[in-house]
């Protein structure tokens, strides 16, 4: 980067070389292949296809290569869903524990609020002064319990909500994952 902004500087062009100091990059010599290209050539050439074309029913010739990497994507994709399952348990069981959890609060909030309301009455019938400024504090600090109960109760509800959207996309992904390894053991036993 130095060497061209002092060649622009100069008003000449630089003369870059991307290639390696053992082969200079010329038309004749081209740049070497990438890495992946050898990698990618080498893929094709398991799945190459036929010269000609099998005529419809009748099973195609696979190598040995083909098979082969056709059980490994059979077997990748069951692991996949192997990895998946206790996931989709272990956040079925926490969905349920939140929606348990959120009746709960409910039950909580709906308790504090029938007690504020006992302890409103009492106060608000209490002959003497200090009686009924008691009274009325535990019924406010009674309606505070309710009101965190309710907040409780709906953030677990929202949470296992979230879970839930994340439980289906989870089955969908399972169910895709079982169906793609059931194409292929299917064309695998056709074409073996």
């Amino acid at each position: 980067m130095v060497a061209s902004g002092g060649a622009r500087a100069q008003g000449t062009q630089p003369n870059l070389n991307w290639g390696n100091a053992a082969t200079p990059v010329t038309p004749a010599n081209p740049a070497p292949a990438s890495p992946f290209a050898k990698k990618a050539t080498v893929a094709q050439g398991a799945f190459a296809a036929p010269t000609q074309l099998a005529a419809p029913g009748q099973p195609v010739a696979l190598t040995n290569a083909s098979v082969a990497a056709l059980k490994t994507n059979v077997a990748l994709l069951e692991e996949r869903v192997g990895a998946l399952q206790p996931i989709l348990a272990r956040d079925s069981a926490a969905r349920d524990a939140l929606v348990a959890s959120a009746a709960a609060l409910d039950q909580s909030a709906k308790a504090e609020r029938s007690d504020a309301l006992v302890w409103r009455t009492k106060g608000s019938t209490a002959p003497d002064k200090k009686t009924r400024d008691e009274s009325l504090a535990l019924a406010a600090l009674l309606d505070g319990f309710a009101r965190q109960s309710d907040d409780g109760a709906r953030l677990r509800r929202e949470l296992s909500q979230r879970l839930d959207a994340n439980l289906k996309a989870m089955q969908a992904e399972i169910a895709t994952h079982l169906a793609q390894a059931a194409k292929l053991k299917t064309f695998l036993a056709n074409h073996s």
